[in-house]
């Protein structure tokens, strides 16, 4: 005999913390700055909007460099290294991805990593006929790597003043549904 199961809607918070943050802006200052053309009520806004963003960043990249499967390069396979084979890695990259069910169609690259891949020689290389401009962006990134590439490069700063990549050094592939609906199963969406 068939098992029955329910489907229903939850009215539980999906992502959706409380927030600490609060700018004040006094009226004088608010009204000088109109003065100027420009609202400081708005701009307390943006900033405490790029604090929270930023902090579900580090907390999002604490949480993808953490899961699944890991694959750690050292010596002549990283990167910046003229003997690595990137190409072949993200290649074996993505078919562990798959086993997961479903394609990797983003890779989440660190700052430094990315710095590494455009002058590498294997990607370099790649390149040399079709690459009139000399420069190699995200776009070629992409191209050679056969998924689409995205910077990561938001900073934090610790209590000594010294300023680290959120991403740092690593390239995390990711399944991302480019439309969103009820049964979406990927993962890095924040909601606004």
């Amino acid at each position: 005999m068939p098992q029955a199961i329910r489907s229903s809607f939850s009215l539980a918070n999906y992502f959706c913390k409380s927030h600490a943050l609060m700018a004040e802006v006094p009226f004088e200052t608010e009204q000088y700055g109109l003065g100027f053309g420009f609202s400081q009520i708005q701009k307390a806004a943006t900033t405490v909007m790029d604090k929270l963003l930023l902090d579900s960043e580090v907390a999002l990249a604490a949480l993808a460099v953490g899961a699944g499967a890991t694959v750690g390069l050292s010596g002549t396979s990283m990167w910046d290294n003229a003997a690595s084979t990137p190409i072949q890695d993200f290649t074996n990259a993505r078919a562990i991805a798959r086993q997961s069910g479903v394609e990797a169609n983003i890779a989440v690259l660190g700052d430094p990593v990315v710095n590494a891949l455009m002058n590498n020689p294997e990607i370099v290389d790649r390149l040399k006929y079709t690459n009139t401009t000399g420069m190699i962006d995200l776009d070629k990134l992409s191209s050679v790597l056969g998924i689409k590439c995205v910077r990561a490069s938001a900073v934090v700063v610790d209590k000594n003043n010294v300023v680290s990549f959120v991403w740092g050094q690593t390239a995390t592939l990711a399944y991302v549904k480019t439309v969103s609906d009820q049964v979406d199963i990927s993962s890095f969406k924040t909601f606004v």
